[in-house]
C-alpha cells in the first residue's frame, strides 16, 4: 500500500508521488488510489499559514469521520505542524472521481460580492483524486 501526499499550496495542490499523466492531453492529472491506501492532506507551510476548510464532493471516500461540523468537510490549520495535516484511509467500497476544494476560512468583512454571489476566495485550491477498486482476475468457471 502506498501513501498519497497532497500538499495544498498557495495556488495549486502538489502530489507525491506525482499524479500519472492523463491519457487525454487536455485532461488534468490526478492521483490514482485504491481502497485501503492512505491519503495525507497537508498545508504547504512554506506557502501558507492560514486555516482552510477542505470539502470533498460528491461524497466522503474515507474510513475516518469527516468532522463534527459538516459532512465531507475537515479543517487544516497552518498555525502548527500538528494541525496542518490530516491522514485518511480510502474506504473499501469507494470508487470514482472525487474533487477536493481547500478554501480559506473567511475573515469577517473581508469579501466582496459580484452579482449577488461570492467570488472564489483568493487562496482557494482545488484538485481531484481517482479511486479505482482493485481488479480481481475472473475465476475459471470450470475447475480443472
Amino acid at each position: 500500500m502506498t501513501t498519497q501526499n497532497i500538499s495544498i499550496g498557495a495556488t495549486q495542490p502538489t502530489y507525491d508521488p506525482p499524479a500519472p499523466p492523463p491519457a487525454n492531453p487536455t485532461a488534468v492529472a490526478m492521483p490514482e488510489l485504491t481502497p485501503g491506501e492512505t491519503v495525507v492532506f497537508a498545508l504547504d507551510l512554506k506557502q501558507r499559514k492560514d486555516t482552510v476548510t477542505v470539502t470533498l464532493t460528491p461524497s466522503w471516500p474515507f474510513e475516518e469521520k469527516a468532522s463534527d461540523a459538516g459532512v465531507n468537510v475537515f479543517t487544516l490549520n497552518g498555525s502548527s505542524e500538528q494541525t496542518a495535516s490530516r491522514t485518511l484511509t480510502v474506504k473499501s467500497d469507494a470508487s470514482g472521481r472525487y474533487q477536493f476544494v481547500a478554501e480559506p476560512v473567511s475573515v469577517p468583512g473581508g469579501g466582496t460580492k459580484i452579482g449577488g454571489e461570492d467570488p472564489t476566495q483568493p487562496g482557494t485550491v482545488a484538485g481531484d483524486i481517482d479511486i479505482t477498486p482493485p481488479t480481481t482476475p475472473p475465476r475459471d468457471p470450470k475447475p480443472v
